[in-house]
């Protein structure tokens, strides 16, 4: 279960909407992201909107044994995340 903070919601008062819509659209398009599983806006179990996202198993990697592959992972993905059309209408709540 993700929930935003004060200064997040502060921000950006649909962030929960925006983060599950981003993170469906991410999802279908097979890059690796939690699948979001459901979006609560109703405020009746919590005071503030939630959602509820696939756990995945892993730790943060602060120095990479192998520098030069990580590297290459990273900018593959973030090649991927770049192909996504920004300007369907799917995606305007992120410009």
């Amino acid at each position: 279960m993700r929930q935003h903070g004060p200064a997040e919601l502060k921000r950006n008062p649909h962030i929960a909407a925006d983060e599950f819509k981003l993170l469906q659209l991410v999802h279908a398009a097979g890059l690796p992201s939690p699948q979001p599983y459901y979006l609560d806006l109703s405020n009746e179990i919590f005071p503030t909107p939630y959602l509820v996202i696939e756990y995945i198993e892993g730790q943060s990697e602060f120095a990479p044994a192998n520098l030069p592959d990580y590297i290459r992972q990273f900018a593959t993905y973030l090649s991927r995340i770049h192909q996504l059309d920004s300007a369907q209408p799917a995606l305007s709540f992120v410009r």
